[in-house]
């Protein structure tokens, strides 16, 4: 069953937000130091890192929509992260204990910021993103608006190439438009899920008590995990990012 979903306009950048959720699952262990800095070490990549190559498109019998799916994909999917979060509680009979959760997110300069959904990374201790290549980084909360669902988080590239989104408008959207959704539903990295605007100016209230105005909403399956992700439009543009 499809999953319709909605999406809020932005005042800072001009994109929209797409309704998903976060991943939360729950383990426990022994002691603070089994989360700690050590836990993900940032990889000494140096300047002359090449990220393996994407499989070719195989054109043949394959319909023009098909077709220009696959280049959207392939030109926008470096761009996408997965965003993992560990929360520290302490427990009276438990002792330490941690709430770890997994979202995505759309890297939006060469110098590793990082757009994401304010939910998939509040009151997070750590925060971890992971490129396409499954290489990962240490990230660190930029700032959020809790009243948008955004947040802002970066990392430290190493002088690694980070391939970034090209920004469209969500303006543009119309009713019937085809749109493709990117991001890491269930913690599966690099999805893509298609289908339209359903719908414009949705009103939606929000988990925290805000009324999201100007929602716009798809039939484009939207699953938990792909909270932060990419909303693009059909000539590869970044409409929106799920929320």
């Amino acid at each position: 069953m499809k999953i319709r979903s909605t999406i809020l306009s932005l005042t800072l950048f001009p994109l929209l937000f797409i309704l998903g959720s976060c991943i939360s699952l729950e383990s426990s262990y022994e002691g603070s130091d089994a989360v700690s800095s050590a836990s993900w070490s940032d990889p000494d990549l140096g300047s002359d890192f090449e990220e393996p190559p994407l499989p070719a498109i195989r054109e043949e019998g394959l319909t023009h929509q098909e077709i220009n799916s696959m280049r959207v994909y392939r030109d926008n999917i470096r761009a996408i992260v997965n965003v993992t979060t560990v929360n520290l509680y302490q427990s009276r009979f438990a002792g330490t204990y941690s709430q770890e959760g997994s979202g995505s997110g759309v890297i939006v300069s060469e110098n590793g910021y990082i757009l994401t959904n304010k939910h998939v990374i509040a009151n997070a201790d750590f925060v971890v993103v992971t490129l396409y290549d499954g290489t990962t980084y240490q990230a660190k909360t930029v700032g959020s608006d809790a009243e948008n669902d955004l947040a802002v988080i970066k990392f430290e590239p190493l002088g690694r190439s980070l391939q970034t989104i090209q920004a469209g408008s969500a303006k543009d959207l119309q009713v019937g438009q085809q749109v493709l959704a990117l991001g890491n539903p269930f913690g599966l990295e690099g999805t893509l899920t298609t289908g339209i605007v359903s719908g414009i100016n949705r009103p939606l209230q929000s988990a925290d008590g805000f009324l999201l105005k100007g929602m716009i909403q798809t039939d484009a399956a939207i699953n938990p995990g792909n909270s932060g992700g990419a909303l693009l439009n059909s000539r590869g543009s970044w409409s929106a990012s799920t929320r």
